[in-house]
């Protein structure tokens, strides 16, 4: 059972007190989530505020609105009580966009916070109170309901696979993993009937792009995991007929069978036609066992990471970080772990190197130029300049 601590963790002195009282424990081998793997590779040190000191976050409206989505999603169908059947979430159209309207104002507007804890980093009194914003979140819940209108049930929802171990020669090198897929479901296409992986996405980003479908280590770690499970007698996914075809295969035989789907609840805005939706948006990519070498490859280097103690600031993340300002100004990495950074690397401890956490990127500012306005002559009558 972990150890209730007794010493709030504010800032750097606090940090150092909990850390030498034993109430922090680092995990040198932790369970890499999707979420853990995403925000070590952003910054380590958002990595040491989240799960070392477990400073709260503060997120945008639009991870609270995700955050909701994601819950429709999962309430489209449910299993009857009586007959074990699936059945419909929603009894129309109207009852989805109501009870997601409900939801928001009760559970994300009101109390300020996200059901998870979160506090909520309001943009204005409008945005939080406003029906502007509550009626954009219903719209989006409107794009779900006319997406489950065309399509099959799936077989997974909310997925959750736990204890992936991914062993190596070195002990120190071996990885743990976990993961929660949104959805699971199968295709068929003209090669044969394919396992598919679906995750929901929202927002303005353009989700199309090659280069984030392609390099996403999200979908990645997803696919190691539902392998894993594919391969275990005893999980939940390989006691599922409907998946019979995917049992035993090799990592790369199951890769060539993956279908990775992004399904973009995409925005729109009510002046331009061009951008309305009537329904989300699919996108569709794969993997190959190059992806999942160099997933490893990163989940490894972050482990070293965490062995060296060394967790510094990547402030070009700083505009999108969850512990911005204040939260992340008062703790300062190198004096709190600065008796295990001379037991790990005593050379570099010893000698006078010290790393300057003070840099700032320079940012290049264009400016516009509003019209095209020529310089006015002296005289009356134009002026030509002759070159010397």
């Amino acid at each position: 059972m972990a150890k209730r601590r007794t010493i709030k963790i504010v800032d750097t002195e606090t940090a150092i007190k909990a850390l030498r009282a034993g109430e922090i424990i680092i995990d040198d081998h932790p369970i890499f989530s999707n979420t853990r793997t995403e925000i070590s590779s952003r910054c380590m040190k958002q990595y040491a505020l989240n799960y070392f000191f477990h400073v709260p976050a503060k997120i945008t409206p639009d991870v609270a609105r995700g955050d909701l989505l994601h819950k429709v999603e999962h309430a489209l169908w449910v299993i009857d009580e009586k007959t074990g059947l699936l059945v419909p979430g929603y009894k129309s159209y109207e009852s989805c966009v109501k009870c997601t309207r409900r939801d928001w104002n009760f559970q994300y507007a009101v109390p300020g916070k996200s059901p998870k804890g979160s506090e909520i980093e309001w943009k204005s009194r409008g945005q939080r109170y406003g029906n502007w914003y509550a009626n954009e979140v219903a719209n989006l819940a409107g794009l779900i309901y006319s997406r489950f209108l065309i399509e099959e049930p799936r077989i997974f929802s909310e997925l959750e696979i736990n204890g992936v171990e991914i062993k190596a020669e070195n002990k120190e090198d071996t990885l743990y993993l976990m993961a929660k897929l949104d959805e699971v479901r199968t295709k068929m296409t003209e090669h044969g009937l394919k396992i598919v992986i679906r995750d929901h996405k929202s927002g303005l980003r353009n989700y199309s792009n090659p280069d984030f479908l392609d390099t996403n280590t999200q979908m990645t770690h997803y696919a190691i995991c539902l392998h894993a499970a594919l391969q275990d007698s005893t999980s939940e996914v390989y006691k599922m007929p409907e998946l019979k075809n995917f049992r035993n295969m090799s990592l790369e035989d199951f890769l060539q069978n993956l279908i990775i789907q992004i399904n973009h609840i995409s925005d729109y805005r009510k002046n331009k036609e061009e951008d309305q939706q009537a329904i989300t948006q699919l996108y569709e990519t794969t993997r190959t066992m190059r992806d999942v070498k160099e997933l490893l490859y990163r989940l490894r280097s972050t482990q070293s990471a965490l062995r060296r103690r060394d967790f510094p600031e990547n402030r070009l993340r700083c505009p999108a970080c969850f512990w911005k300002g204040q939260a992340c100004r008062s703790f300062d990495m190198q004096a709190i772990f600065h008796d295990d950074y001379r037991k790990t690397s005593p050379l570099f401890a010893n000698s006078d190197v010290l790393v300057d956490t003070s840099f700032k990127p320079k940012v290049k500012k264009y400016r516009k130029q509003k019209t095209m306005r020529f310089p006015k002559p002296k005289d009356k009558q134009l002026s030509l300049r002759l070159p010397k």
